[in-house]
C-alpha cells in the first residue's frame, strides 16, 4: 500500500476518479450501456443551456455567484459573533475587513438552518452586494419569494455557490470526455472566479471561539475554511473535482484575475487546497460522522496536491492518505479506528438511519479515488463491505430509508453497492459480486433505484452491467439491533403490496431521540401510521414535537427511553446476528418488547397476496394513559363500527404539563366514548388511493381526541399525495385512558392498509382471556377469522369469545390464529403449546420456542424450530380419542400423509 513514502507520483491529470487512459473505456460505456447512455445524456441537458448562455453573455452565470462584490468591501478577513440571546452553536458573520483586488467568495451569513431554500438561478439577484437572499420557503411552497437578511440567511449563500461550482463540475467532466471547448471555458471561468475570490480570502476568526477554537489556522473547534462546520465545508471538495479535469486548459487560459496573484492558475490552485485541507486537518470532529465526513471533503482536495517532499512542511498528498488509511491523528481518526465504531455482529453504524447510511456510503465511496491513486483500503477491511449491505435492512418497499431518530427518511443512495459491484469485478469475486448485484436488483426491480440516475461519478465507477444474479427477492424476515433498540419486520407478500413494522424504543444521543416504546406501520410502500420527522434543525421550536414521544406512535407517559427486552421475535434473529435467516411462518411476524413498564406485542398477519393487517395490543403500568396514533391522510373520520360519526366537541384538555410537544398541537376535538371506533385516514382526490383504517375495540375510561399535529415530512417523495408533508398537517388521534391501568386493560387496536375506500376487516372486538390476558378478534374477508392472543407472564390460558371457548395457550406469550374457507394457520410467538378446535400442536422439547402449522389442502405444512408434536382430538363412538405425530424441526416441511389427510378433514 502506498502510503508512507514521498514515492507516490505527483498527480498528473486527472487523477481524483479516472485517470486520461480510462477515457475510451468510458466513451464506451456511453454509447453501449442504456443507463449510462441516459445518464450522460441528463449530464449534458443539465449544462448545456448554462453553456450556450456563457458563450453570449459570460457575466450571467458569473454574477450569480455569491461573492463581496462591492469595491471597498472585497473583505480579505471575517470575523464571527455569537448571538446573545441564541442557544449553544448560533454563531454569525459579524464583520469584514480588507479590501482584494477582485470580489472574494462570501462567508455564509449563519451556522444555522432555516426554512428557505434559493429560488432558480435565473431569478436569483446578480452582482448582489448586501448577501440578502431571495427565497421561498420549503414549509409554504406556495407562497411567493421572499428577501431573507443575509446575517439570517441560513445555507443559502453556501447552496448558491455550490450549485454553480456543482454547474461547473459536469462541464469540466464532459469538456474531459469528448474535448467541447466551450464546455472548458464555461466551466473554467466559474472556477477561476471562485478560485481567485477564495486565495484572497483569509479564514475566518472567531474571537468569542463560540466555534470550539479561535478560527484562522490555530487548531481545535469546529470552524471549515468557508463554512461554521467543517463537515460543510464543501466548495473545495467540487472546486478539486473541477480542477482535476481542467488543469492543463487553466494552465493555458489563466483568467485576469488569476494574473492579480502574479501566480499560475495551479500555483494559486495548490495554495488554496492546501488551505481547505490544513484547517480540516485540525477541525471538525475526531470520531464518529463528523470525522468520516470531514475525511470525505478533503479527500479529493488531498489527492491533487503534490508529493509530499514537494513541500517544505512534508505535508502533500501521502501525508493525509496516510493519516486516513492507517495513522490516526489528534484531530481525526484514521479508518481502522474508525471502524472499530461499527458492530462487529450487525455492520450497523450506532447513529440514526440517515447518519448509519451516509457514513458506510462516504467510506465506500472513498475507496474509489483511492483506489485509483494506488490504495486499496477495500482488500484490508471486511467490515467496511459488510456495512455497506447492513443498513440496506432499514428500506422500505420503495426504497425509502425508515425514519427514526433524527432521520428524515427518503431515497437511499446505492452508490456504495455500486462502488463495491465494481470493486468485486476487478478483483474476480465472483460470490461476493453476485450478493452485491442481488442488493442492487432489490432496488432496480420495484423501481426505487434508477441507474441512469447516478452521477458522473457513478457512470465512470460503475460497471457496464449488473449481471442478474438469483432472485432478489426479499423473504419475510426480521431485521433487530440492539444498540438502536429497534426491530424492522416485512412480509412481502406479492412484493408490490409488502407489508412493514418497525418497532423501537427511545435512545437519547447518536441522533436518535427519547421516543417512547414507538411503532410505525406500512402499507403499499407507504409509512402509513410514521414518525414525525419534519423539523427544520437542531435549533428549530419545533424540534422539541418531532424528536420526542409526541411526534411517535406511542403513549406519552412514562418511558421515554432506556433498554428494551425483546421477550419474543419471529421471525427470529441470531444472538450475534443482524438479520433472520429464515420465518416459522409466511402469514405472520410477531414481535413483543418491554420498556421500562411498557409491554408491547405486535403482529403482522397477512390474509392474501396484497392485503393484512397489524394487530397492536399496548400495555402501560400507569393510571393515565395517552396513546398516540399519527396516520397518514389530509383527513381523519371518527366514526362507530357501523359507520356513524362520532360527536366530537372542541376541547382543550392536552396539557404541556404531560408533554412539552402538545404546545404543537391544533384543532383539538374529543369527546368520551362508550363504543368501539374506527378511525379512517383519507386524502381525497389524491391519486394513489392509499389510507389507513384503525379499528379500536371498546375501552372503559376512555376519552378520545383528533387533533392537526405538524407537518411528518420534509422529504419529497416520503409521502403519498403530498399527505403529512410540509405545509400539510398531520391528522392524529389520541385515546386517554384516566383511572384505570393500561396494563391488565391495554390499548388494543388494528391497523389495516387501504387501497381505495374499503378495507377487508368488517369487525374487531376484544377477546377475554383467563387472568388478564387480552386478545382481540378480527373478522375479514367473506368467512374469514383471526384471534391474537397475548399473555405477560407463562402459564395455561384459555380464551372465549361470545360463543365459549376459542383456543388455548400453554407456557407462553402469545399465539395468532388464522382460518378461512375451511383452511388454517397456526402460530405461536414463544410458547409450547396451542389448542384449537380439535388440534393441539405442542412442543416436543416443552420449550418456549416458535412454531406454525398451515392446513390448506396440498399446501398443509409445518414450520418449527424444535421438534413439535401434532394432536388431532376426535370422539370414537363416544369416547374421546387422540391421535399422536412427532415432528423434527423444520422450515416449511410437508407433513406425513396420514395426518394431512385427517387434518384435510378437519373444520377451521
Amino acid at each position: 500500500m502506498l502510503v508512507s513514502s514521498p514515492s507516490l507520483a505527483a498527480p498528473q491529470y486527472p487523477t481524483v476518479y479516472v485517470k486520461d487512459t480510462d477515457r475510451a473505456a468510458i466513451k464506451n460505456k456511453v454509447a453501449s450501456a442504456d443507463w449510462a447512455k441516459e445518464a450522460y445524456g441528463d449530464l449534458v441537458r443539465a449544462v448545456e443551456p448554462y453553456v450556450s448562455r456563457h458563450k453570449r453573455d459570460p457575466q450571467w452565470i458569473l454574477s450569480r455567484m455569491a461573492m463581496y462584490w462591492k469595491p471597498g468591501e472585497r473583505y480579505t478577513q471575517v470575523y464571527l459573533i455569537k448571538r446573545a440571546d441564541s442557544g449553544a452553536g448560533e454563531i454569525r458573520f459579524d464583520r469584514g475587513e480588507g479590501d482584494a483586488p477582485v470580489p472574494t467568495v462570501r462567508l455564509p451569513g449563519m451556522r444555522v438552518w432555516n426554512e428557505y431554500i434559493n429560488v432558480p438561478l435565473e431569478d436569483r439577484i446578480p452582482f448582489n452586494q448586501t448577501g440578502d437572499m431571495k427565497a421561498v420557503s420549503r414549509k409554504r411552497a406556495d407562497q411567493p419569494p421572499v428577501i431573507v437578511p443575509y446575517k439570517e440567511s441560513g445555507h443559502l449563500i453556501r447552496s448558491n455557490n455550490v450549485e454553480i461550482l456543482t454547474l461547473a463540475e459536469k462541464a469540466a467532466f464532459i469538456y474531459w470526455l469528448n474535448g467541447d471547448p466551450d464546455y472548458a471555458r464555461f466551466a473554467s471561468d466559474i472556477f477561476q472566479q471562485w478560485l481567485v475570490g477564495t486565495y484572497y480570502m483569509q479564514p475566518p476568526l472567531d474571537p468569542e471561539q463560540a466555534s470550539g477554537g479561535p478560527g484562522g489556522y490555530a487548531p481545535g473547534g469546529i470552524l471549515g475554511y468557508y463554512d461554521y462546520e467543517q463537515i460543510h465545508d464543501d466548495l473545495g471538495y467540487h472546486g478539486a473535482l473541477i480542477y482535476d479535469f481542467l488543469q492543463p486548459y487553466l494552465q493555458d487560459h489563466p483568467s485576469d484575475a488569476v494574473k492579480t496573484t502574479g501566480k499560475s492558475p495551479a500555483e494559486v490552485a495548490d495554495a488554496v487546497f492546501r488551505r481547505f485541507v490544513a484547517i480540516g486537518f485540525v477541525r471538525g470532529g475526531k470520531t464518529g460522522n463528523w470525522n468520516v465526513n470531514g475525511w470525505n471533503l478533503m479527500l479529493p482536495q488531498i489527492l491533487v496536491l503534490k508529493d509530499d517532499a514537494d513541500y517544505a512542511d512534508g505535508k502533500g498528498k501521502q501525508y493525509y492518505i496516510r493519516h486516513f488509511v492507517t495513522e490516526s491523528s489528534v484531530y481525526h481518526d484514521a479508518l481502522p479506528d474508525i471502524l472499530k465504531t461499527y458492530d462487529p455482529a450487525t455492520g450497523l453504524w450506532p447513529e440514526s438511519p440517515g447518519y448509519a447510511f451516509s457514513v458506510t456510503n462516504s467510506l465506500v465511496r472513498m475507496s474509489v479515488p483511492l483506489e485509483n491513486n494506488g490504495v486499496d483500503v477495500l482488500a484490508t477491511n471486511a467490515l467496511l463491505q459488510k456495512a455497506a449491505l447492513a443498513t440496506f435492512a432499514w428500506l422500505d418497499s420503495r426504497g425509502n430509508l425508515i425514519a427514526f431518530g433524527d432521520s428524515r427518511g427518503g431515497p437511499a443512495d446505492f452508490s456504495s453497492l455500486e462502488a463495491l459491484l465494481a470493486y468485486y469485478g476487478r478483483k474476480g469475486d465472483v460470490q461476493s459480486a453476485t450478493t452485491v448485484a442481488s442488493a442492487i436488483q432489490a432496488g432496480v426491480e420495484p423501481g426505487a433505484y434508477k441507474r441512469n440516475a447516478q452521477s458522473w461519478i457513478g457512470l465512470v465507477s460503475s460497471v457496464d452491467e449488473v449481471v442478474k444474479a438469483a432472485s432478489s427477492e426479499r423473504s419475510p424476515t426480521s431485521a433487530l439491533s440492539g444498540f438502536h433498540r429497534l426491530i424492522v419486520q416485512r412480509n412481502p407478500g406479492d412484493g408490490r403490496n409488502e407489508l412493514m413494522n418497525v418497532v423501537y424504543g427511545g435512545r437519547k444521543g447518536a441522533h436518535l431521540s427519547e421516543n417512547g416504546l414507538a411503532a410505525q406501520f406500512y402499507g403499499y410502500g407507504w409509512a402509513l401510521a410514521p414518525d414525525a420527522a419534519g423539523y427544520e434543525s437542531y435549533w428549530s421550536a419545533d424540534q422539541v414535537y418531532h424528536q420526542s414521544a409526541t411526534g411517535s406512535n406511542t403513549i406519552v407517559q412514562g418511558y421515554r427511553e432506556g433498554p428494551v427486552t425483546f421477550n419474543a421475535l419471529n421471525p427470529a434473529v441470531p444472538t450475534a446476528g443482524f438479520v433472520s435467516p429464515q420465518a416459522v411462518s409466511d402469514v405472520v411476524s410477531y414481535v413483543d418488547v418491554s420498556a421500562g413498564e411498557k409491554r408491547r406485542l405486535v403482529a403482522t398477519v397477512r390474509t392474501g397476496p396484497a392485503t393484512g393487517f397489524y394487530v397492536d395490543l399496548f400495555r402501560s403500568n400507569l393510571d393515565t394513559n395517552d396513546y398516540l396514533f399519527h396516520g397518514l391522510g389530509t383527513q381523519l373520520a371518527l366514526t362507530t363500527t357501523d359507520g356513524q360519526p362520532i360527536d366530537l366537541t372542541a376541547s382543550n384538555w392536552l396539557s404541556e404539563d404531560v408533554a412539552k410537544g402538545y404546545k404543537f398541537l391544533s384543532n383539538e376535538r374529543s369527546a368520551s366514548v362508550s363504543t368501539s371506533l374506527v378511525a379512517k385516514w383519507r386524502t381525497p382526490g389524491g391519486t394513489t388511493g392509499v389510507g389507513l383504517n384503525l379499528w379500536l375495540p371498546y375501552q372503559s375510561h376512555r376519552t378520545v381526541a383528533t387533533v392537526d399535529a405538524p407537518y411528518t415530512a420534509l422529504v419529497d417523495g416520503t409521502t403519498p399525495d403530498g399527505a403529512g408533508r410540509a405545509p400539510n398537517p398531520t391528522p392524529t388521534l389520541i385515546l386517554r385512558q384516566e383511572g384505570l391501568s393500561g396494563w391488565d386493560a391495554p390499548f388494543a387496536s388494528v391497523v389495516e392498509p387501504i387501497n381505495g375506500e374499503k378495507g377487508s376487516i368488517y369487525e374487531v372486538r376484544r377477546l377475554d382471556g383467563d387472568a388478564g390476558t387480552n386478545g382481540v378478534e378480527i373478522g375479514f374477508g367473506e368467512a374469514g377469522k383471526a384471534w391474537v392472543v397475548h399473555a405477560t407472564k407463562p402459564g395455561h390460558y384459555r380464551f372465549t369469545d361470545k360463543s365459549g371457548p376459542v383456543l388455548e395457550i400453554g407456557q407462553g406469550f402469545g399465539a395468532v390464529v388464522k382460518t378461512t374457507e375451511g383452511r388454517a394457520h397456526i402460530f405461536v410467538g414463544a410458547g409450547t403449546d396451542l389448542t384449537y378446535g380439535a388440534l393441539t400442536v405442542r412442543n416436543a422439547a416443552n420449550s418456549t420456542q416458535s412454531f406454525s402449522l398451515t392446513v390448506d389442502g396440498t399446501k398443509t405444512i409445518y414450520s418449527s424450530e424444535a421438534p413439535v408434536t401434532v394432536v388431532v382430538h376426535k370422539w370414537w363412538f363416544g369416547f374421546p380419542k387422540r391421535e399422536t405425530w412427532t415432528l423434527p424441526a423444520g422450515i416449511k416441511q410437508p407433513l406425513p400423509e396420514n395426518l394431512r389427510s385427517r387434518l384435510a378433514n378437519a373444520r377451521f
